[in-house]
């Protein structure tokens, strides 16, 4: 709950790369699912390659083609549940930077809200791999004065937050 004279300068989450391994998961059993139908549907035997080479397949590991289709159909379901699951994940976590505070906010059932007063922080590092550079994202390491260090990973967009952090603390009466 904002304090009074306070505002919300930037919101940041975590980068949707986070997911990506259950979105190639997605794709790859709705391509499964693709092929099986299409091998089960007789169209298989038209198509030269990945159908025919289904069609093979199945013959070597006495399977039928009613078989596949309910694995298709499971890889599907297990991908599109894990798909799901991995974005809620990615959403139930916030970091908010206020004129006055950061706010981290995470959890969905079971939510955890800490509060940070800016004039207890001693630094923020930014550290972001190759790929990190490349699509947008890094991990946060909040310093507090104290020593503890809460990190924050694959948080989107660092630099801004960052910067839009320096410009807050400055803004604070005293400064740095």
């Amino acid at each position: 709950m904002p304090i009074p004279d306070e505002h919300i300068i930037s919101r940041h989450g975590v980068h949707w790369i986070t997911i990506s391994l259950q979105l190639i998961l997605v794709t790859v059993s709705v391509l499964v699912l693709i092929v099986t139908l299409l091998d089960i549907g007789g169209v298989g035997q038209v198509q030269v390659g990945t159908a025919h080479l289904s069609a093979e397949v199945l013959r070597k590991l006495s399977l039928d083609e009613r078989d596949l289709m309910w694995m298709s159909i499971a890889f599907f379901i297990l991908a599109a549940v894990s798909l799901y699951r991995a974005n809620i994940v990615r959403k139930s976590m916030i970091l908010e930077l206020t004129s006055r505070r950061i706010i981290c906010q995470s959890g969905i059932v079971n939510t955890m809200t800490r509060a940070i007063p800016l004039n207890r922080i001693s630094c923020l590092n930014v550290n972001q791999s190759a790929f990190g550079m490349m699509f947008g994202y890094g991990d946060i390491d909040i310093e507090m004065i104290d020593g503890h260090i809460l990190q924050f990973n694959q948080i989107e967009a660092p630099f801004i937050f960052v910067e839009t952090y320096n410009d807050a603390a400055a803004a604070l009466p005293g400064g740095f």
